[in-house]
């Protein structure tokens, strides 16, 4: 069943829904205490998952309940019918699941991120490998776990941590944080002492460094690992929180003077650097694949008007044979036969669980494009990327009275197809950075250092700071290690390996 919802203007949705998100977060909550633990997973793992992996979670289900048909529908949503509250009325009962931890679109850019600048300082960023055939990070550390004899509830947390890795191999969320979420989404009451534990069992796993919260802590894990006692002692000490920020400055003289080392301690150091890899979980299969992306959205104009469609299309209409079931359930109790008649009522709970499961994963998918939409409509009206607006989860949650983890289970690894390409919903988001006067979004910064680079003298690049204080001069207000952060996200190497 394919969804057509026309967007409308901007001033026409937006003050309804600020109005609207305070008294949709208190039914959320409420929606929560009715509803069992085994059917807030299911419905939060169902809104994670892209319609490919969907579809053949359907199969699955009706697999296991004889009662589920599904029926071939040309049936479609009538937008044109839709009142304003299309973009959060339905979106009450969405919960977080815990799913692969924040994907990039979370990890926020204030313009002073701990990033390595790793190409500056010789990184060793990881083998490389053909990732289309490669076991995943995923299933690299739970192949791991095997190894551990752990409880019951310690590997369940410990599997949990393993699932909030991201691609990088770091976990972008704090203790507190994924205690929220193991309480909303599995109902479970977790100490931050209890799940740390976990973490420092997780933390034990190869390779060196997963499951650190920042890049500076990964290369202090890994440094506790080096064999060498004058290795470890050392890098403990530059990779410490006090010293940190001199290493990327590459204040050598002062790390060596406030720490009472040595000339020779420092050539040490800086020798041995590529020993560490600052994004331990990259080189892993699962990341790049030569596959067709099947769009979860269509975003299209029609008389000048936006027209968003959820390309469900190929899905069927999930229903249950209740007629059938009603008839066996009689039969089962005339013949009294207690066990037959609680098999077929469990077969018809769980099929209206799972077919409200899919209810509400279509309605969150809906609101949550529809708002991004009205935060990015300049982007979909003319497709130039410069139109890109400062955009964050919480942006998007506090328009549609969602959850910030209910949107980024929304995002993660759906697309959406415009008349101007096909993007990741994740491109869309853009943490702040600032001109003089305004608000510009980290596409518009890194277009512009691009430029730069791409208009640089090949014999002479520029380093990172003659890119800053060219950035600064036109107009926007970022750091040099900013600088340097985005150049390696754009897989641009340091002014010395760039020299022809």
């Amino acid at each position: 069943m394919a969804i057509f919802v026309r967007i409308f203007s901007a001033n026409h949705i937006f003050p309804m829904m600020n109005r609207q998100s305070t008294r949709q977060k208190q039914v959320q909550k409420q929606t929560l205490k009715h509803k069992t633990k085994p059917q807030l997973v299911l419905e939060a793992r169902l809104l994670e998952m892209p319609q490919d992996m969907l579809m053949e979670r359907i199969d699955e289900e009706m697999m296991v309940n004889p009662y589920l048909t599904k029926t071939e529908s040309g049936e479609e949503y009538a937008g044109d019918d839709a009142d304003e509250s299309g973009m959060a009325g339905n979106t009450e009962s969405e919960h977080p699941d815990r799913g692969e931890s924040h994907d990039e679109s979370e990890r926020q850019d204030d313009g002073e991120s701990d990033e390595l600048p790793v190409a500056n300082n010789g990184y060793y960023d990881g083998p490389e490998r053909q990732t289309s055939e490669q076991e995943t990070l995923r299933e690299h550390l739970l192949a791991q776990l095997q190894d551990y004899t752990l409880g019951e509830r310690e590997q369940m947390l410990v599997e949990y941590l393993i699932g909030s890795v991201d691609s990088d191999g770091l976990i972008d969320a704090t203790l507190h944080q994924l205690c929220d979420d193991l309480y909303i989404t599995y109902n479970m009451d977790v100490s931050e002492a209890e799940l740390g534990a976990a973490l420092r069992i997780l933390q034990q796993f190869e390779p060196a460094g997963i499951g650190a919260h920042s890049v500076r802590e990964s290369l202090w894990l890994q440094a506790q690992r080096m064999k060498s006692e004058r290795k470890r002692k050392l890098f403990s000490i530059l990779f410490a929180e006090e010293h940190y920020e001199d290493f990327l400055r590459q204040r050598w003289e002062r790390i060596r003077q406030e720490c009472g080392l040595t000339e020779a301690d420092i050539s040490y150091m800086r020798t041995n650097l590529r020993y560490f890899i600052p994004h331990p979980g990259r080189g892993f299969g699962g990341e790049q694949h030569d596959e067709i992306v099947r769009p979860d959205f269509e975003v299209n104009i029609e008389d000048g008007r936006l027209e968003l469609q959820l390309n469900d299309r190929d899905m069927a209409d999930v229903s249950i044979d209740m007629d059938d079931l009603e008839e066996h359930i009689c039969r089962a109790r005339e013949r009294r036969d207690t066990a037959t008649e609680r098999l077929y009522r469990s077969y018809a709970e769980s099929g209206r669980n799972f077919m409200e499961a899919l209810r509400q994963r279509r309605a969150t998918m809906v609101g949550t494009m529809q708002a991004i939409i009205q935060w990015q409509r300049p982007f979909f009206v003319e497709g130039d990327p410069d139109l890109i607006r400062p955009m964050t989860l919480e942006d998007v949650a506090s328009q549609t009275g969602q959850d910030i983890s209910t949107v980024s289970r929304v995002c993660r690894n759906k697309y959406v197809h415009t008349p101007y390409g096909t993007f990741p919903l994740k491109w869309f988001f853009n943490a702040k950075a600032r001109t003089e006067d305004k608000d510009v979004t980290t596409i518009q910064v890194k277009n512009a250092l691009k430029e730069l680079i791409d208009n640089e003298p090949k014999d002479k690049p520029l380093s990172d700071q003659r890119l800053t204080e060219e950035l600064n001069r036109m107009g926007f207000l970022v750091a040099r290690r900013t600088v340097a952060k985005y150049r390696d996200q754009m897989n641009i190497l340091g002014a010395s390996k760039r020299k022809r």
